[in-house]
Protein backbone atom coordinates (compact mmCIF):
# COMPACT_ATOMS: atom_id res chain seq x y z
CA UNK A 1 0.00 0.00 0.00
CA UNK A 2 2.85 2.37 0.75
CA UNK A 3 4.16 2.02 -2.79
CA UNK A 4 0.71 2.80 -4.22
CA UNK A 5 0.40 5.89 -2.02
CA UNK A 6 3.91 6.96 -3.02
CA UNK A 7 3.02 6.54 -6.70
CA UNK A 8 -0.12 8.64 -6.31
CA UNK A 9 1.74 11.36 -4.41
CA UNK A 10 4.52 11.41 -7.01
CA UNK A 11 1.91 11.69 -9.75
CA UNK A 12 0.29 14.64 -8.03
CA UNK A 13 3.64 16.35 -7.53
CA UNK A 14 4.60 16.00 -11.19
CA UNK A 15 1.25 17.39 -12.34
CA UNK A 16 1.28 20.51 -10.19
CA UNK A 17 4.13 22.74 -11.45
CA UNK A 18 2.66 23.45 -14.91
CA UNK A 19 2.22 27.15 -14.36
CA UNK A 20 5.54 28.05 -16.02
CA UNK A 21 4.57 27.26 -19.61
CA UNK A 22 1.04 26.66 -20.82
CA UNK A 23 1.92 25.64 -24.39
CA UNK A 24 1.52 27.29 -27.79
CA UNK A 25 -2.19 26.51 -28.20
CA UNK A 26 -3.11 27.86 -24.78
CA UNK A 27 -1.06 30.99 -25.26
CA UNK A 28 -2.90 31.64 -28.53
CA UNK A 29 -6.18 31.52 -26.59
CA UNK A 30 -9.59 31.00 -28.07
CA UNK A 31 -11.76 27.92 -28.36
CA UNK A 32 -8.87 25.53 -28.97
CA UNK A 33 -7.19 26.61 -25.76
CA UNK A 34 -10.40 26.14 -23.80
CA UNK A 35 -10.95 22.71 -25.35
CA UNK A 36 -7.36 21.62 -24.65
CA UNK A 37 -7.62 22.77 -21.04
CA UNK A 38 -10.95 20.94 -20.61
CA UNK A 39 -9.49 17.73 -22.07
CA UNK A 40 -6.40 17.98 -19.89
CA UNK A 41 -8.47 18.63 -16.78
CA UNK A 42 -10.70 15.66 -17.65
CA UNK A 43 -7.65 13.42 -18.13
CA UNK A 44 -6.22 14.28 -14.72
CA UNK A 45 -9.64 13.98 -13.08
CA UNK A 46 -10.05 10.48 -14.53
CA UNK A 47 -6.48 9.57 -13.56
CA UNK A 48 -7.03 10.62 -9.94
CA UNK A 49 -10.37 8.83 -9.87
CA UNK A 50 -8.67 5.63 -11.10
CA UNK A 51 -5.83 5.97 -8.59
CA UNK A 52 -8.23 6.51 -5.70
CA UNK A 53 -10.28 3.48 -6.77
CA UNK A 54 -7.12 1.34 -6.82
CA UNK A 55 -6.12 2.67 -3.39
CA UNK A 56 -9.60 1.98 -2.00
CA UNK A 57 -9.65 -1.53 -3.50
CA UNK A 58 -6.20 -2.24 -2.06
CA UNK A 59 -7.31 -1.06 1.39
CA UNK A 60 -10.49 -3.15 1.19
CA UNK A 61 -8.44 -6.22 0.28
CA UNK A 62 -6.12 -5.69 3.25
CA UNK A 63 -9.04 -5.12 5.62
CA UNK A 64 -10.64 -8.37 4.44
CA UNK A 65 -7.35 -10.22 4.96
CA UNK A 66 -6.99 -8.92 8.53
CA UNK A 67 -10.61 -9.72 9.36
CA UNK A 68 -10.06 -13.26 8.10
CA UNK A 69 -6.98 -13.50 10.32
CA UNK A 70 -9.02 -12.29 13.30
CA UNK A 71 -11.61 -15.00 12.60
CA UNK A 72 -8.90 -17.68 12.40
CA UNK A 73 -7.28 -16.55 15.65
CA UNK A 74 -10.64 -16.31 17.41
CA UNK A 75 -11.39 -19.89 16.35
CA UNK A 76 -7.93 -21.02 17.56
CA UNK A 77 -8.52 -19.33 20.93
CA UNK A 78 -11.92 -21.04 21.23
CA UNK A 79 -10.36 -24.44 20.49
CA UNK A 80 -7.63 -23.90 23.10
CA UNK A 81 -10.20 -22.83 25.68
CA UNK A 82 -12.20 -26.01 24.98
CA UNK A 83 -9.19 -28.09 25.99
CA UNK A 84 -9.42 -26.77 29.55
CA UNK A 85 -13.15 -27.30 30.05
Amino acid sequence: MASLVTTIVRGLKTCAPRACYAGAVREAGGVLAQREKAQEDQYFYNLQKYQLKRLRDDCDKKIKYHRDQIDKHTEAIRREEQKFK
